[in-house]
């Protein structure tokens, strides 16, 4: 839905051509690897993000075009839902209010005051709790995997799509605002370099930690709005470039000549090529491995990357599964016939209880430890196990006769 509203506010061009160049938008980026994780991987907040991102560049175009307080109001209400989600959210608003506020500081009271209503909470509560505004565990290291703390490591540039993708749209970008843009051209190529900036500035956003290293491979996911920002921008400068004839007809009289015209068009020719990209798109899909999660949740990449969430769920089924360390998702296996008892993140495994069949435990994604008593939860009597690999174990209790 926000794709279409972008369309019909960038591209003036006939109806059935802004259809048809959402439809191709949305299914290219379904076959983005990095969207696609996200579009097919439940519970994650980096799709998210990205509607109120994608949400955020409309409503300032709109605001752009209607200065009301009803267009700052509901843009604070987007930067909110972007503060409050995750906290590279904060990039972005911060740089949207000072992108607003130069044009009308007078404003900014009527988005920023919104915005700190509804995601200010949680900085709130984590200065309280913690004395910053993220918990120090979270972030210990991570920023050491950050894009900006490794912009001389040749590691980072290593070609890759997530690379070609942010060069790609930075150049388009710098492109854009260098060669006289139209204002919706110009927030759109700024709302992009803002979210290249957003991406570069976020923790781990240059890689993983996989085991004791690392590895550097971008993650677009942070940033995942820039590939249909860029997608929309390439469509404006096809439009600027394009015959008049295309263009949305403003008169009665033109309406009916064009839509007569541009019917016949489309049924010989734009409607035929359309279609058979669509059918390609379709035909080559490939949905990701072990729905509705998989390896690349918690161990994507790497020299010892994970079987542990495609063997659970080709191999356990009725079962209920005491995990320590995993992200759930990938546990339920098919038709969520699992149960799932989770302790994500904890250095120490509880008392397991007592109608468990299943213990899984893994390496802590922020300590990169195990368990410190997992040798002797391991060594239990009526334990057996039945899946190992580098970073994961899978138990299982043999039921008592």
């Amino acid at each position: 839905m926000t794709i279409g509203l972008l369309v019909r506010s960038l591209l003036p061009i006939h109806p059935v051509f802004q259809g048809l160049f959402a439809i191709l938008t949305l299914a290219t980026c379904l076959h983005v690897p990095p969207l696609q994780t996200m579009l097919f991987d439940l519970g994650r907040n980096d799709i998210t993000i990205a509607f109120w991102q994608v949400l955020a560049l409309w409503l300032w175009l709109q605001l752009d075009r209607h200065p009301t307080t009803f267009w700052q109001i509901s843009l604070g209400v987007c930067t909110g839902m972007l503060i409050g989600i995750k906290p590279n959210g904060a990039f972005l608003a911060l740089a949207l209010w000072g992108l607003v506020g130069v044009k009308n500081v007078r404003s900014l009271p009527r988005i920023i005051l919104p915005a700190l209503a509804i995601g200010g909470f949680w900085y709130l509560r984590n200065l309280i709790a913690f004395g910053r505004l993220s918990p120090p565990n979270q972030l210990a290291g991570a920023m050491d995997l950050s894009i900006a703390t490794n912009l001389l490591n040749p590691q980072l540039y290593a070609l890759n799509a997530p690379l070609l993708w942010l060069i790609g749209s930075f150049v388009i970008a710098i492109t854009t605002l260098v060669a006289k843009p139209t204002t919706p051209m110009k927030l759109t190529a700024t709302w992009i370099l803002v979210s290249i900036l957003g991406l570069v500035l976020t923790p781990s956003g240059a890689g993983y930690f996989m085991g004791s290293g690392k590895t550097f491979l971008i993650q677009l996911r942070y940033g995942a709005a820039i590939v249909p920002f860029t997608l929309l921008l390439l469509g404006c400068w096809l439009d600027r470039l394009s015959p008049d004839r295309w263009k949305y007809p403003t008169t009665l009289d033109e309406q009916l000549t064009k839509t007569n015209h541009l019917s016949s068009r489309l049924a010989l020719t734009i409607a035929p090529l359309i279609l058979t990209t669509l059918a390609l798109l379709t035909t080559t899909y490939k949905p990701p491995q072990g729905l509705p999660a998989y390896e690349g949740i918690f161990f994507p990449f790497g020299k010892t990357p994970s079987g542990l969430y495609a063997w659970v769920q080709e191999n356990l089924r009725d079962r209920t599964i005491f995990s320590v360390g995993p992200r759930p998702l990938g546990l339920y296996g098919p038709n969520w016939s699992n149960r799932v008892i989770a302790h994500l993140g904890a250095t120490h495994i509880p008392e397991i209880p007592a109608d468990t069949t299943d213990a899984i435990i893994t390496y802590d994604p922020f300590t990169k430890k195990l368990p410190d008593n997992l040798r002797q939860v391991a060594q239990q009597p009526g334990w057996t196990i039945t899946y190992q690999d580098a970073l994961a174990l899978v138990l299982h209790r043999t039921p008592k006769n």
